[in-house]
């Protein structure tokens, strides 16, 4: 697996809908789209994001991207461009 830069919150395309996709597209430049994870089991049970590697779930997507950018804050770059894709 990938090692991942840190400050960088990643999910999974098959993991969103489009109106979660369009927000986490929003959201900035540390917050990469991927179109797998390599986590089927915990893309299948429900909504969850990587932030800085580690899975956080438990909650819908918003919910948990609060709690990722909260996670990396001060790791995350600064660059204000938008999200990326892999």
């Amino acid at each position: 697996m990938e090692r991942v830069p840190p400050g960088i919150v990643e999910y999974c395309l098959n993991n969103v809908d489009d109106e979660t996709r369009a927000a986490l597209l929003r959201a900035g430049p540390w917050v990469v789209e991927s179109s797998c994870l390599q986590r089927c089991g915990l893309c299948y049970a429900g909504p969850f994001l990587l932030a800085d590697g580690e899975e956080i779930d438990g909650a819908p997507h918003l919910e948990l991207l609060r709690r990722a950018l909260g996670a990396v804050r001060g790791s995350r770059p600064t660059d204000d461009g938008g999200a990326r894709e892999r």
